[in-house]
């Protein structure tokens, strides 16, 4: 399966992460790329520049967090707030880390999140689940 997030139409660029977004797809990518306290701040800051990204229109979400995460507990509460499900329509994690995939599942059960979401290896993966998954219509090709 191919990389399904090649024609990003805009992008940004951070010390520690990225966001991009395909305004096609409605699907924005956030990736971290160095060793990150994944804080309530540093989440609210990308918050804010995945916002003017989209103009505030719902999106798709991937979060790559890979091994490059320590999640807060506050990281947490962010994911799982109320606030947050009017803007992400789903989320998809892509985590290569055992340990993130155990803290991962225990947000899951604790903070029952209200935006659905799973957790994948891959991004392509990641992808074809949010376009796919409840929408017959919109399988990638």
């Amino acid at each position: 399966m191919d990389n399904m997030l090649e024609d990003l139409t805009t992008s940004a660029v951070f010390e520690n992460w990225s966001v991009n977004y395909d305004s096609e797809k409605n699907i924005v990518l956030v990736r971290f790329i160095k060793k990150t306290l994944l804080t309530t701040e540093l989440l609210n800051e990308i918050q804010a520049v995945i916002d003017d990204m989209t103009s505030n229109t719902p999106y798709l979400l991937i979060t790559n967090m890979e091994d490059k995460i320590t999640p807060t507990i506050g990281a947490y509460d962010f994911y799982a707030s109320k606030e947050r499900a009017n803007k992400v329509i789903k989320e998809a994690f892509v985590l290569a880390s055992p340990t993130l995939k155990i803290a991962a599942n225990f947000y899951y059960k604790v903070k029952k999140p209200i935006v659905p979401s799973k957790i994948f290896d891959d991004e392509a993966t990641a992808t074809y689940w949010l376009l796919s998954e409840g929408n017959p219509n919109n399988i990638p090709k």
